[in-house]
């Protein structure tokens, strides 16, 4: 659970900083047209990927220690902090970014088709795989973001034609809802264990 929320908690502030360059809060060199578009896809791209990776540690049967663990957990921390900051730096001191929006073609956003992708193959994949070895709340409750996350990647793809039309908002809409619903499901799992461990030790205590 830390390493898939540390993963959770890259993805949204890759996220923050889109929205903050879409403000020009963050000083950027690319102009807004190319800017806003390539950066949602940089974002989503790193959360598609950052996750897969992050459930998928837990595949293996292998088990570590608590000190191997807490280093591992760290380890993950600072590459995912690294990979991050090196792809926003990247993003605001290029001038020229590559143009991901054809509002005329079939496919308005060829860049987000790479994390829709991402999204199905993990709703598919690894989160009923996760769920099978790891069956909790948490788990399910992942599985379950992937909707929305394919959903808001949907109208991306498909449907905006231009930045802050109904498409674009009802997507940035969802990826809130993305973001709620893992949160929503570690916060009830970690009670759901509380009341548990507070259940087992009365029955200790009553022996």
């Amino acid at each position: 659970m830390p390493v898939i929320g540390v993963a959770i908690f890259c993805a949204g502030a890759m996220d923050a900083f889109h929205t903050l360059a879409a403000t020009r809060l963050v000083s950027a060199m690319a102009q807004n047209n190319d800017l806003i578009p390539f950066t949602w896809a940089l974002a989503r791209v790193f959360n598609g990927v950052i996750m897969i990776l992050a459930v998928s540690i837990f595949m293996t049967r292998r088990k570590v220690s608590t000190k191997n663990g807490m280093i591992s957990v760290l380890l993950i921390c600072l590459l995912l902090t690294v990979l991050g900051y090196l792809l926003m730096h990247l993003s605001i001191t290029s001038a020229n970014l590559p143009q991901s929006q054809f509002p005329d073609a079939t496919i308005k956003r060829p860049y987000d088709v790479l994390p829709l992708s991402l999204y199905i193959f993990s709703a598919l994949v690894i989160y009923p795989l996760f769920i099978k070895k790891h069956r909790g709340i948490f788990s399910s409750s992942l599985f379950l973001s992937a909707f929305p996350a394919i959903t808001l990647e949907l109208h991306m793809v498909f449907g905006s034609q231009r930045l802050f039309d109904s498409h674009f908002n009802v997507a940035h809409f969802l990826k809130i809802i993305a973001y709620v619903i893992p949160l929503s499901g570690l916060i009830l799992d970690y009670i759901q264990t509380y009341k548990a461990r507070l259940k087992h030790h009365s029955q200790l205590q009553a022996r």
